[in-house]
């Protein structure tokens, strides 16, 4: 059994990969349509509804970095749907067009890197391979 590492984790925004990763995650969700009523019992039924996924990527700034904030503001000021991978090298590659949702700056004190987190909230399919 080999155990896959966060260091075999990448995650682009509309093609560009930071410089200096730290995290990226991947959330898939179903939300549930309520099916109780006075024949359930009292217990909870339900059935499937929309499928929704989010995409969360965290990173050092550097100014050497193929993504940079200008990249980022610009997509999110131009209120335009960008292509977005998450990849986990020897398992999977989850890709879709998503929206630009959140945009995090974190420039601490005391000479510590400046961070960035943007999460890309996905329009439509999914895809895995």
């Amino acid at each position: 059994m080999a155990i896959i590492t966060s260091s075999a984790v990448a995650m682009s925004i509309g093609g560009e990969v930071p410089t200096c990763p730290q995290s990226a995650t991947l959330k898939m969700a179903t939300e549930l349509k309520d099916l109780q009523c006075s024949a359930s019992n009292g217990w909870k039924r339900s059935a499937a509804g929309n499928k929704s996924w989010e995409m969360t990527l965290n990173f050092v700034l550097a100014t050497d970095g193929a993504l940079t904030l200008t990249d980022i503001h610009t997509a999110w000021n131009a209120s335009a749907v960008i292509a977005v991978s998450f990849a986990i090298t020897g398992s999977i590659t989850a890709s879709g067009d998503g929206w630009i949702t959140n945009v995090d700056v974190n420039a601490p004190e005391n000479n510590d890197p400046v961070t960035v987190s943007v999460t890309i909230t996905g329009d439509d399919d999914l895809s895995i391979a």
